[in-house]
């Protein structure tokens, strides 16, 4: 979350790659708490928070690798997979 305050912009290549392989799964992944629906709702939002952060650390990795390499393949799965619905992902499949 550190990296993007301060904007992914200015991270490099093997940063991106690094704070990429450290998303494992979601956060606090196999915690809830029954009869305690402020903290569900705090955990889903961090989930959110986070997956968005994956997100958009991907789609910048992405960006930066060259066209139609396997490694940008399989980022933008992951993208897929994160967010199945975003059209940004899609573009990036049809355009790799």
């Amino acid at each position: 979350a550190a990296a993007v305050a301060e904007g992914i912009e200015s991270l490099g290549l093997e940063r991106l790659r690094t704070l990429s392989h450290l998303f494992t799964g979601d956060f606090l992944d196999g915690l809830e708490l029954d009869r305690s629906p402020h903290f569900n709702s705090w955990l889903t939002a961090q989930r959110r928070r986070f997956r968005s952060c994956h997100v958009a650390i991907l789609e910048h990795l992405i960006g930066l690798l060259p066209a139609e390499s396997d490694e940008a393949g399989a980022y933008i799965d992951k993208w897929l997979e994160l967010a199945p619905f975003d059209s940004r992902a899609h573009l990036a499949l049809l355009e790799n």
